[in-house]
């Protein structure tokens, strides 16, 4: 754990700041990776998609896995997780509504990134241009037309987070999915192991 990334940057800015070198660094930072590769044991995956900067976990995962079949592995063995990174060009797009890279050339924008009616365009640049708006009244005028385009996002998410909602419904069935598959994982690691 010592080597993991985000302790040793942790670590390196104590230093550098001249504190001891884990002040201020807690369990849950130190074993994140750990944490990480636990969830991808349990659920017995083999390729986990993740940015560069999460390769890291997955490797933990591998070695954890690696060195348990080592031990135990005669009847239960983990699979020997890989991790996939996408491309670079892929992983520095924001992707449209088809997958490929959003453009207007491919009409395949979000409508929330979508320009404006070309006519609110021209009136707003030459209102800018006579002097007749600064730039403070074109962030007020953009704030309103933003909150009035996510107002009914605003009241799903809301309705989302309400108790009770169809959200929980969804999360205690899927949590119950992966309480049945992670508990038999459980047993066949506390078989293997003779506890």
């Amino acid at each position: 754990m010592n080597r993991a990334h985000a302790y040793k940057a942790a670590r390196d800015a104590n230093r550098e700041a001249g504190k001891d070198e884990d002040a201020g660094i807690n369990m849950g930072l130190y074993n994140y990776p750990v944490l990480m590769a636990v969830d991808i044991l349990i659920n017995e995956s083999d390729v986990v998609p993740v940015g560069r900067d999460q390769v890291q976990h997955v490797e933990v995962a591998a070695d954890i896995a690696g060195s348990f079949n080592h031990v135990y592995g005669r009847g239960y063995r983990f699979k020997i997780p890989e991790a996939i990174v996408p491309e670079a060009e892929v992983a520095q797009t924001l992707p449209g509504l088809d997958g490929r890279k959003m453009s207007k050339s491919y009409d395949n924008t979000i409508p929330l990134f979508a320009p404006p009616p070309a006519d609110v365009v021209a009136s707003t640049r030459k209102e800018l241009e006579a002097g007749q708006l600064g730039w403070g009244q074109l962030k007020d005028r953009l704030f309103h037309v933003l909150d009035e385009q996510l107002a009914p996002m605003r009241k799903r998410y809301e309705a989302l987070m309400d108790h009770d909602s169809e959200l929980d419904d969804l999360l205690a069935a899927g949590a119950e999915r992966e309480r049945k598959r992670t508990t038999r994982v459980l047993q066949q690691v506390r078989d293997e192991i003779g506890i």
